[in-house]
C-alpha cells in the first residue's frame, strides 16, 4: 500500500470580503490547499501564451471551497495566488531589479506578507455608478473577472489574425468597455459598448478608470527599493511570471 499524504487546508479571507458574490462566499472566506508537485507540473509545462490558462487550472486544483475561480474578481484572484505562493513556498520572493539610473542589476528580497491590502467599501454593490464629468451621463460599472481576460485574449487574437494595425489601441478600448454595464440606465450590447467607449472624451475615460481603481480591492504589488550602488529610489511592480511559483533556493 502506497503512503498517501493528506492535503493541508488553510482559510484565506479575500480583500473583497465576498461582497461581489451575492452571498456565495460569506465574509470572503475561502479554503485552499497548498501547491503540490501535481500543480507544479501544470505550470512547468506551460508556454507564456498559456500562462492565464495555467493559473486557472492551478486555482481550480487548490481551491477547496466550491466556487468557480473564473467568477472571482481579478484582484481577489491575484490575492489568492499570492496567498497560495506564500502557503506553498514561504513568504520571501527574490527577484532581479535593474536600476534605471546606473544600469546595475541586483536581487531584491520581498516579504509577500508585508504587502498592503485594500478592502472593498462596506456598502459596495455591483454595478456601481458614476457621473461622467464631461457628458454628464450616469454609467454603470463592474469589476473584471478572469473570464473577461479570456474574452480580451480572444479579441486580441482575432485582431491579430486580421493583421490589424491598431491592435494595441483596440485592445485598450475593448478592456475599458468590459467594465461598462449601462449608460443612463440602458444596458449595452458588446458592440455598442465598444462604440460608446471609442467616442468618450478623455476626462470621461479617465473618470471611469479612476473610479474602478479607487473602488477595487486587492494587493498593492509595488515595492520601493533603494539602488545599492547609487542610492536611486526605484518603484517597481513585483514581477508576475512563471518564476513566481518556481522560487530559487535562498543562499
Amino acid at each position: 500500500m502506497q503512503p498517501v499524504t493528506e492535503r493541508p487546508k488553510y482559510s484565506v479571507t479575500l480583500p473583497s470580503e465576498g461582497l461581489p458574490y451575492l452571498g456565495a462566499l460569506p465574509g470572503g472566506v475561502v479554503s485552499v490547499h497548498p501547491i503540490r508537485v501535481k500543480e507544479e507540473k501544470i505550470l512547468a509545462g506551460l508556454q507564456d501564451n498559456r500562462w492565464q490558462e495555467g493559473l486557472h487550472l492551478l486555482l481550480k486544483s487548490c481551491l477547496a471551497t466550491d466556487f468557480d475561480p473564473n467568477e472571482l474578481t481579478l484582484s481577489d484572484r491575484l490575492f489568492l495566488l499570492f496567498q497560495l505562493r506564500t502557503l506553498s513556498y514561504g513568504p520571501m520572493y527574490d527577484f532581479e531589479i535593474t536600476c534605471p539610473k546606473d544600469g546595475v542589476q541586483f536581487t531584491h528580497s520581498c516579504d509577500l506578507t508585508k504587502l498592503a491590502v485594500k478592502h472593498l467599501p462596506a456598502d459596495f454593490k455591483e454595478p456601481f455608478e458614476i457621473l461622467l464629468p464631461s457628458s454628464n451621463q450616469v454609467v454603470g460599472l463592474r469589476l473584471l473577472r478572469p473570464k473577461d481576460e479570456v474574452d480580451l485574449r480572444k479579441f486580441t487574437d482575432a485582431q491579430r489574425v486580421r493583421k490589424s494595425k491598431t491592435i494595441n489601441e483596440d485592445s485598450y478600448s475593448y478592456r475599458l468597455s468590459l467594465h461598462i454595464t449601462s449608460v443612463e440606465g440602458v444596458a449595452l450590447e458588446p458592440g455598442e459598448r465598444m462604440e460608446w467607449v471609442e467616442n468618450l472624451i478623455g476626462m470621461d475615460s479617465q473618470a471611469i478608470q479612476e473610479a474602478v481603481e479607487e473602488t477595487d480591492s486587492g494587493l498593492d504589488g509595488t515595492v520601493s527599493v533603494t539602488c545599492p550602488t547609487c542610492s536611486h529610489q526605484i518603484n517597481q511592480s513585483i514581477p508576475w511570471t512563471s518564476t513566481f511559483f518556481r522560487p530559487r533556493k535562498r543562499v
